[in-house]
């Protein structure tokens, strides 16, 4: 049996709205241009790739804007209010 690698930094999983369904990985860049075309609303949950299925947060939880305890997309500019400071 063998050890599946992890999956790469900066990617992310998020959950549609509509059944649930876990979509990606997904890298970063790709995220933040459909979040800037439109396509992703702020009420999606998402996640880093390498996180577990219990760490999925909001794109317009406020809480998530950089704080210590944030590490989910912290880097990712989906959004104006989760870009690093």
């Amino acid at each position: 049996m063998g050890v599946t690698p992890p999956p790469p930094k900066d990617w992310y999983y998020y959950r549609d709205l509509d059944e649930g369904t876990v979509q990606g990985p997904f890298d970063e860049a790709l995220i933040a241009k459909w979040y800037s075309a439109g396509y992703l609303a702020p009420q999606l949950i998402m996640r880093e790739a390498e996180q577990p299925d219990t760490a999925y947060k909001s794109l317009a939880d406020p809480t998530q804007a950089g704080g210590a305890s944030r590490r989910s997309c912290a880097r990712c500019a989906c959004a104006p209010s989760m870009k690093p400071s």
